[in-house]
């Protein structure tokens, strides 16, 4: 049944791409394309749990990962046989591992983050497809939230619900890994008002950022810096970025490390984090 899914969802896609703009329309296709078989694949195997007969948690995880790897690299391979293809995590960065700078490549992260993806009912996971050309970078860019119906590309938007937003005055949401990022997130709402959340994924904290369901989303710069997919689409989206060396000492940071925000709350937000007397709130 599934074998059967990944040859489905490749019929639609948009042939072979020949600039940055064709590219980024057929990375937009693929993640959601990759989106709709994770969702899938997630509600045959719960159902099937229910039965006693499916993997779920870290099992279902894997699985999801797997079976999104394998479209992907399916359809790179049939696009651009030419090009390298590297998967990985958003913590390998720029890429993954074996990533080389002389080539085209193709950097994938099919499922992110695989525990989320784990949970029945969580939409926490995502999707990412950046292509990265030798003396250029990223030059397109995709990250999809499929349980959400999201798409962000490295030309903006595409498929985004946006958040109606909260009362001015109110605490703004910052996002954080849940792990590590706990005690930054901690550490940086001491010095402003901030109400950290957790949300593992990084494709799904940028998402919620640009759509507007938090404001500030903390990442390493290895899954936001240059050269990934995440870094690509939030530029394109209008967010700012706020080096957290530049705000002076934060416990538990480390180097590179990096706030996304909304454009027009970046210059506030550095002013209260770098001078901790954290007089700030959401204005719209």
């Amino acid at each position: 049944m599934v074998v059967a899914e990944v040859g489905a969802v490749a019929e639609g896609l948009p042939g072979a791409a020949t600039s940055p703009s064709e590219h980024t329309e057929f990375a937009a296709a693929v993640v959601q394309q990759a989106g709709r078989l994770l969702l899938d694949v997630r509600s045959h195997e719960e159902g099937a749990h229910e039965e006693g007969s499916a993997p779920s948690g870290t099992a279902l995880g894997d699985l999801g990962r797997r079976w999104a790897e394998l479209l992907i690299r399916n359809r790179l391979m049939t696009s651009f046989p030419g090009d390298a293809v590297v998967c990985g995590t958003p913590a390998d960065g720029r890429g993954g591992r074996g990533c080389r700078d002389d080539r085209r490549t193709w950097l994938v992260v099919p499922l992110d983050d695989e525990r989320a993806y784990g949970r029945p009912g969580s939409p926490y996971w995502a999707v990412h497809l950046a292509l990265r050309e030798p003396g250029l970078g990223v030059t397109a860019a995709a990250v999809a939230v499929p349980a959400l119906c999201s798409v962000v590309t490295s030309t903006g938007p595409r498929s985004l619900w946006h958040h109606p937003g909260r009362p001015p005055g109110t605490a703004l949401v910052l996002l954080h890994d849940g792990e590590r990022g706990r005690a930054v997130a901690t550490a940086l709402a001491g010095k402003a008002p901030l109400r950290p959340r957790p949300v593992a994924s990084a494709g799904a904290r940028t998402v919620a950022v640009v759509d507007g369901t938090a404001d500030v989303c903390l990442h390493t710069g290895a899954e936001a810096g240059e050269g990934t997919a995440v870094g690509a689409v939030a530029e394109a989206s209008g967010l700012r970025a706020i080096r957290l060396a530049d705000l002076g000492t934060v416990p538990g940071a480390a180097e590179g490390d990096v706030l996304l925000c909304r454009a027009h709350l970046a210059d506030a937000l550095h002013r209260a984090l770098a001078s901790s007397r954290g007089r700030l709130a959401r204005t719209e």
